[in-house]
Order: C-alpha cells, then structure tokens, then sequence
C-alpha cells in the first residue's frame, strides 16, 4: 500500500498475495456475519481526499460545511443520545441530507441540525424526535420572511381544530394534500407522513411552484426546470439549512471540528466505544505518535511515493514495509517533531514484507513491543499513518481483531493479524498498537470485500514479534534476505475450508496460490491440491511446512507429495527459488 502520485500502490507491491488474504472470508465469514453492519464508505484509488468517514459510534460528514473536507460536522449516539441510529431510520443523507451542525442546545433540549431537518433528543420519552421547525418560525414571527425569501406561505387559520379529537384533526390536516395528489403521493409514500413531517399546515401558488407547508417539512412541486429540479418534479425544502439561515438556532451551533482530531472506525461494522475505550485508543495513538514516521521514496523509474514507518531503536532505526522502498533510488524519513533525513536501507526481507531503515540520528523515542500472538478476536487495537486519503494526516484508526493466524515465510512462521481497521494506501509501515500502547505489528495490505451486501474494510497486519528474529538477522548482518520457496503459498487445512470450498478434508497445507511460470506450476500443482508431505516428511502443520524448507537452499530439488481435489494422491520434483 505504498501511495504514489498516480494512486496506483496496490499494483507496485512485488510480494505475492498473502494466504491469511486469499482464504480470510472462508475462515472468518461466520465471525463477520455476527457482526451489526453500518453504512458504506467511500474508498477507492483515485477517490481523492476523503469527505465522510466512520468514526466510534458514528459518522463524519464534511459535505455540509464547505468545500475544506477537514472540517465537518460529527452525528454519533455518543453520552447515549442516539442521533446517529436516528439519523439512519430516518433514511440517512437520502432522507435529511448531510449533518449541518453539531450538537447544541435549544429550549431546553439538545438539539443536532442536518440540511433538511432538525433532530432532538427527548429524554422523558427516551427516543429522537423531529422539531416542528416551520411552526418554531410561525412563532417568532417568521412567516413573511418564509414566503418573501423560500416560496413558503404562511399557516392557514387553524381555529377549525377547536373541540376536535386528535384523529379528526389528522384527517383535516391531510384533507389539505388533496390540492396537489403529486405532493399528496410523496408525502403518503413516507413509512411514517406524520412522524416525519407533521400536519400539513397550508398550501400556495407561489409562481413556478406549487408548495404545500406542514409542520417539520416543505414539498415543492415545480412548475419549470430549476437547477435542481425538473419540471413536475417534487422536492422537500432542505429545512434544516432554512432554520440556520434564518437564525433560528444558536450562533455556535453551526461550528465545524476538526477532522485531525477524530478516530477513524472501521467500514461496514459498527464499532460502539464507551468513553473509558475512547480514551484508551487516544492514549495509544498519543503514546506512538513521537515514533511514527513519514517514509518518502524517490523511486528508480523517475516517480515519487510514500508510506509509513516506526522507529524501533533510540539509535536511528526505523521499520517499515519492504514493499514502501521497494525499487527506491533515495529513501527520506520525516521524524514527529518534523526534521527529514536521508535514510539508509539496512536490509529487507521481501517474503516477510519487512525492511529495516537507518538515519544518522540518535536518542530517537523507539516504540515498546508487543505480543501479536496473544491477542484475542474482538480485541481493540489502533492505527495511525500517512494516508491522504484522510484529511489532515497522520490518521488515527481504531479497530477490532479478527483473528491472528500463522502463515509460513520461506522456513519461518509469521504472525498475519487481520482486523477492521480501515486502513488505505500511505498508511503501509504504519504502527498498529494494542490498548497497553505497545506495538504489536506493522500495517501492511487492505481489502474491502462486500459481505451480504455491505462493503467491509479489512487490514492484514505483520506480527512484530513474529518478525523480530528478521529484524535482528537484517541488523547483524546488514543484508537483506533471500529465502528458499517452491512456488506455492499454502495454509493449513481445517474441517471448516473444506466444507467451505467443497474440498476433501486431507490433514496437510491447502494450496492457495501458484505462482505463474514456477516449477510448481509446470508439475501440474494447481490452488486447492493438499501438500500432506515434503521430501518424505508428513506436513499436517505450517511448523512442520517451514521445518523442511529451513533444511534447504534456493535450487534445491524437493519432493513435493499432495493429494489433489478429486482425491488423487500425486508425488512431483519442484526446484526451491530464492525470494
């Protein structure tokens, strides 16, 4: 996920796909579908600067506050007012546009505006409300302003209602939609007309519009094409924008925040934090931050790119992805406290997707490791790094764990940690930290599958403690590393991939990927044939896998038996390649 100037960064990674990523959905579908699904995000390269994005217990909307998508406006469920769940029921940005102010307090009330509404939280009924806003400026003596400056005609005489049951006084009301059956149509076609806009109040010609006023709502039926809509088209004013406009609401209802100052959520899975967890992933993020750093690469073709990295060592050691300086002509590291300086490549392992820098500084703050193993699905962790496709970068994220899974690297194990941090391109490198602020593993590989519909964001993570004997050999010796591979990337088999891929339950390494043109590949090894054994060594583990390659060297001939997907038992010659 190293970010360049064309976006293309997924395509510039050299490593092969990881085979925790290959086989993910089919080992953790069920966890996934357990899991409440919010709202989708916008993702995608050449998307540019993020305008929206999750946040704990809620969302960030920018579209609302000007064309600076670093300030906004937050809608979340956040001290148990649940104007976020709210805002969804009510049919979301479709329903009442974008958030348009943050929280405040009217009349005794905690209030929160989007464009077309105004939501608030009625305590002794336990529930989200909508405010009469067309009546609240009848009240104050708003009308002539209403039909002078929005086309909106003042309330008829309601004196008709004295003496009235409730229901009769409905159905006077809705008697009035019959002026207009193209509005009555609209209104009727809501799940819940008067919940959601009132007692239609009065209706008027008001020139090239036909316009029926109730009590929280507008409907427009235009006579001719306006910018926003055909003729005969019905619009809801955005009534919301109309209560700010006519100063309505209090003055610093309307102020932004910043979007720096927010934790990013995952997509597609709610993440609800109390207070107490906010405030443990702020620490986190606070904790690393002196050790983040930005990893700028000029690169050998001319282009230019960037990811993230961490500093390891007081002694100017940083770590990052190998793919974020892959193919790097010069490599520059920009420390927190702002001083960039040329970097030295140490050495990388490729498979492993670890490289180690050096800058001539010392006394650096270096973060504190931690266990990668030891952590437990639906465990908090938090990111941070570059990506700009976030406002105002470095990001905080926060995320749960899915599942920490093994995956063999040449003849080592690696801990892969995947998580729903939403994670995107410049973030590669970038610290993950658990809620004891210590660094458990580096960002490195993103995916937004769709599950039962709804887009998901998944990080695939390296494991430091997994890869801290790599990061040693890589300092004694100052070389990169080359590792022995026969050309197939594997995991290990379990009851539930067979079922799931329809496969013959065989105790062995399940074959996920073949590389093209690899001995392997011209020996007829194809993605779901079953490895059950290695120069005549059974290999029911990934242990017992990267044992059998740790005795051996690249060009070392190998006898590879499996047992292929029809149950045919196969014995073949594949040469090991150096990675």
């Amino acid at each position: 996920m190293l970010a360049s100037l064309h976006r293309s960064c997924p395509a510039t990674r050299r490593r092969r796909p990881s085979a925790l990523a290959a086989l993910l959905l089919v080992t953790i579908l069920g966890w996934w579908l357990a899991v409440p699904l919010a709202a989708r995000a916008q993702t995608g390269a050449g998307a540019g600067v993020l305008t929206s994005f999750p946040i704990p217990n809620g969302y960030y909307f920018s579209e609302a506050a000007g064309d600076d998508p670093s300030q906004g406006y937050t809608i979340s469920n956040d001290g148990g007012i649940p104007f976020w769940d709210a805002f969804r029921r009510l049919g979301g940005i479709d329903g009442l546009g974008f958030p348009s102010t943050g929280r405040f307090v009217w009349n005794g009330f905690v209030d929160q505006a989007t464009q077309k509404a105004v939501l608030q939280w009625n305590p002794s009924a336990g529930q989200v409300e909508l405010v009469n806003v067309f009546d609240a400026m009848e009240q104050l003596g708003l009308d002539s302003w209403l039909q002078t400056q929005k086309q909106t005609p003042p309330v008829f005489d309601n004196g008709a209602d004295a003496g009235k049951s409730w229901p009769q006084i409905v159905a006077r009301h809705q008697a009035e939609l019959d002026w207009n059956p193209a509005i009555r149509a609209r209104y009727f076609a809501d799940t819940d007309a008067l919940a959601h806009f009132g007692l239609p109040q009065s209706y008027a010609d008001e020139g090239n519009v036909l316009v029926v006023r109730c009590q929280r709502a507008v409907f427009q039926q235009w006579k001719q094409n306006v910018p926003w809509a055909h003729a005969g088209e019905v619009t809801i004013a955005n009534g919301g924008d109309i209560a700010k406009e006519a100063h309505l609401l209090p003055g610093d209802a309307a102020t932004t925040v910043a979007a720096a100052g927010l934790i990013v959520a995952p997509v597609g899975t709610a993440l609800p934090l109390s207070t107490e967890q906010l405030a443990a992933v702020r620490a986190a993020a606070a904790t690393i931050r002196p050790s983040l750093t930005l990893v700028s690469v000029a690169l050998a073709d001319g282009g230019f790119g960037f990811g993230s990295g961490v500093v390891i060592d007081a002694q100017g050691l940083i770590l990052t992805d190998a793919h974020v300086v892959h193919n790097a002509k010069e490599i520059r590291v920009t420390l927190a406290d702002g001083r960039t300086l040329t970097a030295q490549l140490v050495g990388k392992d490729t498979l492993a997707d670890v490289a180690v820098l050096r800058i001539p500084l010392t006394g650096l703050p270096a973060a504190t490791y931690g266990g990668a193993a030891a952590l437990q699905p639906s465990a908090l962790v938090a990111a941070t790094g570059f990506s700009d496709y976030f406002p105002s970068p470095p990001t905080v994220r926060a995320g749960q764990i899915i599942v920490v899974q093994q995956e063999p690297i040449g003849s080592t194990l690696e801990d892969k940690i995947a998580s729903t941090l939403f994670v995107l391109p410049g973030d590669s490198g970038g610290p993950v930290v658990d809620m004891q602020d210590r660094l458990v593993a580096l960002v490195q590989a993103t995916d937004f599958p769709e599950v039962q519909g709804v887009t998901v964001s998944i990080s695939i993570d390296n494991g430091l403690d997994s890869v801290a004997p790599i990061i040693r050999q890589i300092v004694a010796t100052g070389q990169s590393i080359i590792r022995p591979l026969p050309g197939f990337d594997v995991v290990t088999m379990t009851a539930a991939i067979a079922k799931q891929l329809g496969l013959p339950l065989v105790t062995g390494m399940l074959i996920v990927q073949v590389d093209q043109d690899s001995a392997a590949a011209k020996a007829g090894i194809i993605a779901g044939d079953v490895v059950t054994a290695m120069d005549g060594t059974p290999t029911p583990s990934v242990a017992a896998y990267a044992a059998v390659l740790a005795r051996r060297q690249p060009g070392d001939r190998v006898a590879v038996t499996y047992v292929d997907p029809k149950g045919g038992l196969h014995t073949v010659i594949v040469t090991l390649v150096g990675v």
